[in-house]
């Protein structure tokens, strides 16, 4: 019972697995009293969630201890409970200086803190995609990156069901201000997000859904004085212009359900990019022409928690 709170409490944790690894290899190699518990702790973990890692000393400890796990898992509990009650505090807590600590503070408190997201913004939700990661497979890079959700109450933020991995676009994320039309990645920087679309509206959302029909067009042309634009192009004028403008009604699932992030409007800037959304994923490490894409019930669990009278913005960074 104690292992499998270890477990669960780990793994419900919002370190990425990176972070993971880095702090247990630090508790490893520390002179910490109960560092041979954060052994039992990692072998416990990597044998349940069957977690590879590239480290192969951890993975080799955590071979190592697991059987001396099983055999004494008596004779070291009291060792884990204090183990648990360490993690806990340092989850919450970081020391400074002369040893004396103060809360963590979270992601939209450091970025305000940082000046990347304004002080004065009225966002009680925030979207934080990060912590860009490139992945190769068959010779060909994906890039990948970190959403995370949270939500304001009264002075404080509150993460919702996240952390996960969404896919980013085929050249990463760009420099605030880099962003062309065309050059297939995905903007960074802080933007607004008021509108969601999708096949039909089975979703029960607060925010203004479109119901695509076959007419809507978003409008990729950078000439065009309606750039960066959806429109329902009933009469075929803007349809007809094959490559420069999207047909948002598409024959596969992609557009199913999208957010829309309100970027490069208000001024809208010829050429600086158009058409960013979020929406489901082609399959998992599919890359994008630079919108964000996710599987499907997590776009739909997003679109269901947006409320514009909570004014939801998101932050894209690398």
């Amino acid at each position: 019972g104690l292992a499998e709170y270890v477990y669960t409490h780990w793994e419900n944790h919002l370190y990425s697995d990176e972070e993971r690894e880095m702090i247990l290899s630090n508790y490893i190699k520390s002179d910490h009293p109960d560092s041979t518990y954060c052994h039992l702790v990692l072998a416990h973990q990597f044998r349940n969630l069957g977690i590879n890692l590239d480290n192969p000393d951890l993975r080799d400890s955590a071979c190592c201890h697991y059987e001396s796990f099983i055999r004494e898992k008596q004779q070291y509990e009291n060792g884990i409970r204090k183990l648990i009650n360490f993690l806990m505090e340092r989850e919450t807590k970081k020391e400074i200086g002369d040893g004396k600590e103060e809360t963590k503070s979270t992601l939209p408190e450091q970025l305000i803190k940082q000046g990347k997201i304004p002080s004065s913004t009225n966002c009680e939700q925030l979207i934080i995609v990060r912590e860009q990661k490139v992945i190769s497979e068959n010779g060909i890079k994906y890039y990948k990156a970190t959403l995370h959700s949270f939500e304001k109450h009264g002075k404080s933020w509150k993460e919702t069901n996240t952390p996960y991995k969404v896919n980013l676009g085929i050249n990463g994320i760009s420099a605030i201000g880099a962003k062309k039309e065309g050059d297939r990645t995905t903007p960074s920087g802080f933007y607004s997000i008021s509108r969601v679309f999708g096949y039909k509206k089975d979703i029960d959302t607060k925010m203004d859904f479109i119901v695509l029909n076959n007419s809507h067009i978003w409008i990729c042309d950078p000439g065009d004085p309606r750039y960066n634009e959806l429109v329902e192009d009933t009469q075929g004028i803007y349809t007809n212009k094959k490559g420069k403008n999207e047909v948002l009604k598409r024959h596969d699932h992609l557009n199913k359900y999208a957010i829309i992030i309100d970027y490069n409007t208000k001024p809208t800037l010829p050429g600086k990019g158009s058409a960013i959304f979020m929406h489901v994923e082609r399959f998992k490490n599919h890359r994008t022409a630079g919108c964000i894409s996710m599987p499907e019930e997590k776009i739909k669990a997003l679109i269901k928690w947006l409320d514009p009278q909570k004014h939801p913005h998101i932050y894209i960074s690398k």
